[in-house]
């Protein structure tokens, strides 16, 4: 986990280097939601890797998809043009089929 955070807070500090112009509150808004992102998607990933990819954890999943989709809602990520990823370039930063891990439906936490 702690690589990811530091990857993705590389990317955050690359990012604002990229856009000098951006106003201080939107600066700050795209900083809480990133960090809110971040936060759900440690949280997610403690309790996930915690139970050893036994139990898929949908309320915290749930949150990361909102957060996630949060930050892209900012002005800072529409202004990068972030958001126009093709579906091509997504798909080839998903593992192979058969090395995903998909989460046996006995052992979805419902809570």
């Amino acid at each position: 986990m702690d690589a990811v955070e530091l990857a993705n807070t590389a990317r955050a500090r690359a990012f604002e280097g990229e856009r000098k112009d951006i106003p201080e509150k939107e600066k700050r808004e795209f900083e809480r939601k990133f960090n809110d992102f971040v936060s759900k998607l440690a949280a997610f990933t403690e309790e996930y890797n915690g139970s050893k990819g036994q139990v898929w954890p949908a309320r915290k999943a749930e949150a990361v998809t909102k957060a996630f989709e949060a930050l892209r809602e900012t002005e800072s990520w529409k202004a990068r043009g972030a958001g126009s990823m093709k579906p091509s370039a997504r798909e080839a930063m998903l593992p192979a089929p058969e090395a995903r891990h998909e989460p046996a439906r006995a052992a979805v936490d419902e809570k």
